[in-house]
């Protein structure tokens, strides 16, 4: 078991701190992109789902379909039949969310920023175990996969450290990334 002295243990505070700082200003602009992705992925499912909704009570022979479809896949004779006053019902409690315009962007953005923060903590915590001295220590952003993606070497004296992140914005699954990082071979 090995102790690490105070001075030691300052090293590293210090040492981490400088990697927080050096990789928060290289991502400012990806995780101001990725909190409004997110956002806006979220408004998307509820116009979506309204308009699903809508096309349905426009619909009367598509609404027949689906309960013939939840009856046969139901074994009870009892099934909760699809009407069109439960789906204005529904559109109505969907639009009231827009009523709540700031509170719901506001609960997505508190979302969206502590998975941001947890992978960013993850980040630092994979890298300061490469063990970067605080002799010399450059943050060069290397690539630019299609906006999105974005890939950075973390160097000092000793280490080099390719470190990759991956973005996902679709339209079924909301917005999201992951970090490989490798360490490279001088």
């Amino acid at each position: 078991m090995t102790t690490i002295s105070k001075a030691g243990l300052k090293r590293l505070k210090d040492q981490e701190s400088r990697m927080r700082s050096l990789l928060s200003m290289k991502l400012v602009s990806f995780k101001n992109d990725y909190l409004g992705d997110y956002t806006e992925w979220n408004w998307s499912k509820i116009e979506n789902s309204i308009i699903e909704k809508e096309l349905l009570i426009n619909n009367p022979e598509r609404i027949i379909l689906i309960n013939k479809e939840r009856e046969a896949q139901t074994r009870s004779r009892h099934f909760h039949k699809l009407t069109v006053s439960e789906l204005e019902g529904q559109i109505v409690r969907l639009k009231k969310n827009y009523d709540f315009v700031n509170l719901k962007n506001y609960e997505w953005l508190n979302e969206a920023m502590e998975g941001y923060n947890n992978k960013f903590d993850n980040l630092i915590s994979k890298l300061m175990s490469y063990d970067f001295s605080m002799s010399y220590m450059t943050v060069e952003r290397v690539e630019d996969a299609g906006g999105k993606g974005l890939a950075f070497l973390i160097r000092n004296d000793e280490n080099t450290v390719h470190a990759r992140m991956i973005y996902a914005n679709g339209a079924i699954k909301a917005p999201h990334y992951r970090f490989i990082i490798t360490q490279k071979k001088h």
